[in-house]
């Protein structure tokens, strides 16, 4: 079977007889049935290279999640069929998954970590969630659970990392430009294109999970040499005062309502890759450039309908400050365009935000 994964062209083995179409009314017997039919051919040899795959290409649990229903989406027809060939390959890889169904049948995988804006069901005390892997939102609405469970299939999926896998296609290009003191800073950012849709096919996670993420290495190691000779040389709070200012004038501003008409927290990457970004992906990227060029430690400030971020300096720093795990804490934050560190935007100013470590 041949297809494309993000920029890799795969030719994974199978044996014909795994080509098992389910064209039955959704129940638990037919989809037991089915199980069975799918079991009694030959699969354990496809289920062992879509494993070596995931393991070559570095790909997280969500990414090798991808790839088994990638591989289930080309070798079946229908809904049904990929999404009960997508389960039953992950159960066979050792990944905790179940199905639901109604008049359709919906894949369900859990996870230590919250997915927000998906349905999910409370099974055995755990959340199993409705995912999309092709980053699609599904509302199932009533559904039956098929009970069956199966020893093998006892991992939850683990989205960390997912800048460890190396995706190809199209390198994209974007010049950014921001000036400090009268001094203009040109800064140029490379990647490939696929690294995108990877990005833009992960449900919506919590937000501590997208400032631990960082940037893929080759990505990341032009952006830090660019910006290193800026911050080299420099007072803690100067360079920081110079990584805000690049933050808070290299993009253009938009919510995300009106960008994504949804909720959607960005990846750093796609913070680079949009062009416009709002206060939670500026927040991420400019922690991972602190910590990443400067070693110093962040953390998430959450207001009402804001986020921000804040920085432990080694030396006593004026300006707005927050103690936590006993540190202090100055206020930066990346969308309050021209601002320095320790001020907070007036509308939040005598407002006690949540505070985050990632």
């Amino acid at each position: 079977m041949n297809f494309d994964f993000y920029g890799y062209a795969l030719s994974v083995p199978y044996d014909r007889k795994m080509k098992v179409g389910f064209n039955s009314r959704p129940d638990s017997k037919a989809i037991a049935a089915y199980w069975q039919k799918i079991a009694s051919a030959p699969h354990q040899q496809t289920v062992d290279y879509l494993k070596r795959t995931a393991a070559e290409l570095q790909l997280n649990d969500w990414g090798t999640a991808q790839l088994f229903g990638a591989f289930a989406a080309n070798l079946q027809r229908g809904e049904a069929s990929r999404s009960l060939m997508t389960w039953f390959l992950l159960v066979k890889a050792g990944y905790d998954a179940r199905v639901a169904y109604n008049s359709r049948i919906f894949l369900l995988l859990t996870s230590d970590q919250q997915i927000f804006g998906v349905t999910f069901f409370r099974l055995d005390n755990k959340r199993y969630y409705a995912v999309q892997l092709n980053g699609q939102q599904l509302k199932p609405g009533k559904v039956y659970t098929y009970e069956g469970q199966h020893e093998s299939g006892a991992r939850p999926l683990d989205f960390s990392d997912p800048v460890r896998f190396a995706a190809k296609g199209k390198e994209e290009d974007r010049e950014l430009q921001f000036s400090y003191q009268g001094k203009r800073y040109d800064i140029n950012v490379a990647y490939p294109s696929r690294y995108v849709d990877y990005f833009s096919s992960y449900p919506q996670l919590s937000l501590p999970n997208y400032f631990k993420a960082g940037l893929p290495p080759v990505t990341a190691q032009s952006l830090l040499q660019q910006l290193k000779p800026v911050v080299q040389g420099q007072s803690e709070t100067e360079a920081v005062n110079r990584l805000l200012r690049f933050v808070q004038t290299a993009f253009g501003y938009e919510t995300d309502e009106d960008q994504f008409h949804e909720e959607n927290y960005l990846f750093p990457l796609e913070t680079l890759h949009y062009r416009n970004s709002d206060c939670e992906d500026r927040a991420a990227l400019f922690a991972w450039l602190t910590e990443s060029l400067l070693g110093l430690d962040v953390v998430i400030l959450s207001y009402p309908g804001h986020v921000a971020t804040a920085v432990a300096f080694h030396g006593k720093v004026q300006g707005d400050t927050w103690q936590f795990g006993g540190k202090s804490y100055v206020v930066a934050d990346p969308t309050y365009i021209n601002a320095d560190i320790g001020m907070t935007i007036p509308r939040y100013a005598g407002v006690t935000p949540q505070i985050e470590a990632f």
